[in-house]
């Protein structure tokens, strides 16, 4: 019976079912490192995917975040074209007001040394 667990059939040796024993020792043996290998393999594999994920959300919030920065840039050109316009308007009003405040000052000059010249 005991022979029989271990290999033993009829007609074998004893040598032979202990070979077998060994051969079969060796290849659970040579399973168990197979299939560490394949896990090593898997988890290998996980962290690859993982990684790769990281990569492509970062790119994904990259691209986001250039589109933002586009949009800013358009919103931050479009109030610079017009600012620039208020800039030219401003101007203009100013040498407006400056040529009204000079003919004013004229005028004043003119009716003070017209009452200088009445006294």
């Amino acid at each position: 019976m005991i022979l029989r667990r271990v290999g033993y059939k009829a007609g074998m040796s004893i040598k032979a079912a202990k070979w077998g024993r060994e051969a079969f020792a060796a290849m659970a043996s040579a399973v168990e490192q197979a299939v560490r290998r394949f896990e090593a393999a898997l988890q290998s594999l996980e962290i690859a995917i993982q990684q790769r994920l990281s990569q492509s959300e970062g790119a994904e919030g990259l691209s986001a975040e250039v589109e933002m920065l586009a949009a800013d840039r358009a919103g931050l050109a479009e109030s610079l074209d017009q600012s620039q316009a208020r800039v030219v308007k401003l101007e203009s009003l100013n040498r407006d007001v400056s040529k009204r405040v000079g003919q004013a000052v004229e005028t004043i000059r003119a009716v003070l040394q017209s009452e200088a010249e009445r006294q």
